[in-house]
Formats: structure tokens, sequence, C-alpha cells
């Protein structure tokens, strides 16, 4: 095999796994194609299975990509979120929440820098998972039409919030975790 065909194979590679990104993420912006709804977790499992198939990336890199710590992190929350809901302890923030903020202006702030406080000393992802059934509580007594008008102010205030502290969001976590910093709260400089 001469330099030549091992280019156009090379850039034949690039153009599938160019072809399976952009088909994953089409599907996961335009998930209703022609009535049928396709849902995020199904453009996911395509797009995996597509790049096994291809061999874009081999079954054991695969798997040794996925850090089961944080798999486990969010796991755990998402089991801890589901009890909330069950046990009505959702309902009970919403309605206090609506006795704390008075007026429009005062669930806005209350809700981005109360997020935003919560994602700083918690995973963003747990703060989203914990309050998100809130903000949308919040918007259905408040009797707001458009029950995802609390969402986008969730997520700046639980983005922004995130980047402050090591363990704010599963990055900062994970580079945290594998950096080598001994006191990543306290440390104020990496060498590099």
């Amino acid at each position: 095999m001469d330099l030549s065909s091992t280019v156009v194979i090379l850039k034949v590679l690039i153009y599938v796994v160019l072809g399976i990104f952009v088909l994953s993420y089409f599907l996961l912006i335009f998930r209703r194609i022609r009535g049928h709804t396709f849902p995020i977790w199904a453009s996911m499992v395509l797009g995996a299975a597509l790049s096994l198939v291809t061999l874009s990336i081999s079954p054991e890199d695969a798997f040794n990509a996925i850090d089961f710590r944080v798999l486990s992190l969010l796991v755990g929350m998402l089991i801890i979120t589901a009890g909330f809901e069950t046990s009505g302890l959702i309902e009970y923030l919403v309605l206090w929440f609506l006795r704390k903020a008075s007026n429009a202006e005062r669930i806005l702030l209350y809700l981005i820098f109360g997020s935003g406080l919560l994602s700083a000393f918690l995973l963003n992802d747990t703060v989203a998972l914990m309050i998100t059934p809130v903000a949308l509580g919040v918007v259905s007594k408040i009797g707001l039409r458009n029950p995802r008008s609390l969402l986008m102010p969730l997520a700046f205030g639980i983005t922004t919030g995130s980047v402050f502290t090591p363990i704010g969001n599963p990055q900062n976590l994970l580079v945290a975790l594998d950096s080598g910093i001994s006191r990543p709260f306290t440390s104020s400089s990496v060498t590099f």
C-alpha cells in the first residue's frame, strides 16, 4: 500500500467519523422527523453503535473511555432525585420557594443565584436534576404559559456557578481527580 492510497483511506475514515457526528447531532437537535419523535437516547446509541461498527473507535477504547466514578455519581443523583419527587419534597420546596419569592423578579433572582451557589458546591448535574422539577413546579403554580420560561435562567445559573470549584461540573471533577493536585480547593497555582 503506497502513501497516496493510505491518505485516501484516512480521508474516507475522517468523512465517516464526521458523518456519524453530524448525523448524531442532527438527530439530537431535530428529534421530530416526519411525525415521528426520535428520543435523545436513541440518537446517542445510534452514534455509538455506528462508531463501533465502522471501527472509528475500538470496543476496548470505548469501554476504557467510560469513567465509572462519575457515572456512579450521576446514577446515584438520579436515584436521589426520584426519591425526592416520590417523597413530596419537590412539592414542599416549590411552596417554600414561592413563599420566599413574592414576585417574578425575585423568583428569577433566587433561581439564578441559588442554583449558581448550589452548583459551585454540588455537581452541576446534581443541581439540574434536583432544581429543574422545582422550577417546573413554580411555573405551574404561578400559571406561566410556557413551562420552559424558568429553565433558561436555571441553566444559566447552574452553568455559571459550576465553574468556580473543582467539583462544580464533571469536567472539573475529572481534572481534580486526575491532575495530581493534592488539594484542588486550596491550591492556587498549577505547574505544567
